[in-house]
């Protein structure tokens, strides 16, 4: 388990955690900070294949699925959202509508927390 990569997470959690809640305001805080700050502490894939997403896209509509997930899968739907939020503006927004940024990162937060 890569304990720095998952110390990373409860700074994105406490910097953006208010951001990523369902009821926050209509966009994420900040979308290019909270993309630099998961690409800066190592949280975005650097080999990503759409192929392995589409195996896991499922986690986009039904977010409660995430909490079960491992960490490469918090870090393939991570690493989609951005990738998608590139082509289609609003993608991060929809994300964090639909609860799946905030059990990302949550799940991220209990790896790091219990381990």
């Amino acid at each position: 388990m890569n304990k720095p990569l998952l110390q990373h997470t409860s700074f994105i959690h406490e910097r953006f955690g208010s951001c990523l809640e369902k009821s926050g305001s209509s966009l994420l805080c900040n979308k290019k900070n909270f993309e630099k700050e998961l690409e800066n502490r190592n949280l975005l894939l650097i080999s990503f294949r759409w192929e392995d997403w589409y195996n896991y896209s499922h986690f986009i509509d039904r977010p409660d699925y995430i909490s079960d997930s491992t960490i490469f899968e918090c870090q393939l739907i991570l690493t989609a959202i951005i990738r998608l939020e590139r082509f289609s503006p609003k993608t991060l927004d929809n994300m964090r509508q639909l609860g799946v940024l905030k059990a990302v990162m949550d799940r991220l937060s209990w790896f790091a927390s219990s381990h």
